[in-house]
């Protein structure tokens, strides 16, 4: 469990580091690095957002704890 959390932590972030030196080198247009950018993020804040009041919706839809329990079962 403590090898499985190293690398979804590394890969996590390494993730939402990664999209900060792949812009510049997408874009030819220096005006519009920052567009990109902002899309990007603001993409990135949706989903963090959204995504723990979901997961917690999903999880507690029936009320049981069996419902958790086949969730973490199938992580």
């Amino acid at each position: 469990m403590y090898a499985f959390s190293a690398y979804l932590g590394l890969s996590a972030g390494a993730a939402q580091g990664i999209y900060n030196s792949v812009i510049p080198s997408l874009t030819k247009d220096p005006r519009s690095f920052r567009t990109r950018f902002g899309i990007i993020n603001m993409i990135v804040a949706f989903a963090a957002l959204v995504g723990p009041p979901k997961a917690g919706t999903i999880l507690d839809y029936d009320g049981e704890r069996i419902n958790k329990r086949r969730c973490g079962r199938a992580w």
